[in-house]
């Protein structure tokens, strides 16, 4: 087992909370490390390249384990229906959508992007438009009581059916 030596080189990596809080690691198309601190409401996000720690004006949030990234940047998800946000190359953050919070994302061949959320069900947008994205432009799937479970987990089959588990229930999408 190898210790992320940031964690003994940089004890402090988010605004001065604890780094063993992180929730969310991704990493963007240049090979850097975004990391993501849970740390009670004041959590915040730094990217990590080689040796260096770079901490990001995020929202104060704490910061859900799902992320999900293309070459436009990087979405984290936050705690208590707070929603996602859009960051950048250059780091700015952009609230993409509000009043959910999601677990999960996953990108299926055709190129959607689905949500996993908490008791609001499946979600899905275009990857294309994603960092552009407001509420308006998300999708929420309302079938047979989908929109009211916890997603947990979410892939494809072979035949482009999107499947689910909330924990105690599967579905196929």
């Amino acid at each position: 087992v190898r210790l992320f030596p940031f964690i003994k080189r940089y004890p402090r990596l988010y605004h001065q909370a604890n780094s063993q809080m992180t929730h969310a690691l991704s990493q963007d198309e240049q090979g850097h490390i975004w990391v993501a601190s849970y740390q009670g409401g004041t959590g915040g996000i730094s990217v990590l390249e080689r040796d260096t720690v770079n901490t990001i004006k995020s929202p104060p949030h704490q910061w859900l384990p799902g992320t999900y990234s293309n070459a436009r940047g990087i979405l984290f998800f936050a705690e208590g229906n707070k929603g996602g946000y859009w960051f950048g190359p250059d780091g700015e953050a952009r609230q993409v959508v509000d009043s959910a919070a999601f677990y999960f994302a996953f990108r299926s061949s055709d190129q959607r992007v689905y949500l996993g959320s908490a008791l609001q069900g499946l979600w899905s947008i275009d990857d294309v438009g994603i960092h552009t994205a407001g509420n308006k432009d998300f999708r929420k799937i309302n079938k047979n009581g989908l929109d009211k479970m916890h997603i947990l987990t979410i892939n494809e089959d072979q035949f482009g059916n999107i499947w689910g588990a909330s924990g105690t229930k599967m579905f196929v999408y």
